[in-house]
């Protein structure tokens, strides 16, 4: 087979994450080397953050075709994946490595930030299972905890105080 007929530009693959068919975005990972794929960048996203929202037959793949996690800097897939309450890819991305305590560079949040602060218990509890700091401070000095506090998540609040959350 000629793979150089399945060649995409960066935006091609970009489009492809955020619309195309599974099978496209398995063509995509089949034909170009994953150290390529991960410099294609839309506002700091790349082909992970694109397709988390599309479930796993999208991330998956991703993941599956050695994307390096341990790479991502700034805001992270594990980010999006607190922000949007995606246990099962949060678990998977951890489990491929990625960091639970990952900041991004705005506010010095971490992904149990942006999982308490959305009331995503589910996700919380895969990042604590995973090590993350119950007590990390963002550049504000806001904790996870006090921040599923100030958001009206006593669920978050209480599991959090039971796993060491003291601030």
């Amino acid at each position: 087979m000629d793979r150089s007929c399945l060649a995409v530009s960066g935006p091609e693959a970009i489009a492809i994450a955020e619309e195309g068919s599974a099978e496209q975005l398995a063509q995509v990972l089949a034909t170009h080397n994953v150290s390529d794929l991960f410099r294609v960048r839309r506002g700091g996203k790349g082909l992970l953050h694109l397709t988390l929202g599309r479930g796993d037959a999208f991330w998956g793949q991703v993941l599956a075709a050695g994307w390096p996690v341990t790479k991502e800097v700034g805001w992270t897939p594990q980010h999006e994946a607190a922000l949007a309450g995606l246990d099962r890819a949060m678990s998977a991305l951890l489990k491929a490595g990625a960091s639970p305590n990952a900041k991004e560079p705005v506010h010095g949040g971490t992904p149990l930030h942006v999982a308490a602060f959305n009331g995503h218990l589910a996700v919380v509890k895969a990042l604590v299972s995973a090590g993350a700091n119950v007590n990390s401070r963002d550049h504000e000095g806001w904790t996870p905890l006090s921040q599923a506090r100030d958001q009206g998540f006593p669920n978050v609040v209480e599991w959090l105080k039971t796993h060491g959350a003291t601030r």
